[in-house]
């Protein structure tokens, strides 16, 4: 019983990081992106190239989280079948 408390502890942490890294990057790539215009758009990531690697780096941070949370709940619901 202990051992499920601390599975589920640990997918909580995923999802927290999840939604951090998928939250702040869709924040920080929102005033980058002009879905009508892709030359505003570049001009953009490079005027804002640091932001946009961040927002990148969050993102990738978001997908690995996602991973790893995927792999902690079947570990967790592996019992019920």
């Amino acid at each position: 019983m202990n051992e499920d408390k601390k599975t589920a502890r640990i997918a909580g942490i995923w999802y927290l990081l999840l939604a951090i890294g998928a939250g702040f990057s869709w924040m920080l790539t929102g005033n980058i992106y002009v879905s009508t215009n892709a030359a505003l758009t570049a001009e953009n990531i490079v005027r804002y190239g640091h932001q946009y690697i961040i927002a990148i780096l969050l993102s990738i941070v978001g997908q690995i989280a996602f991973i790893l949370l995927v792999l902690t709940l079947h570990q967790l619901f592996k019992q019920v079948h």
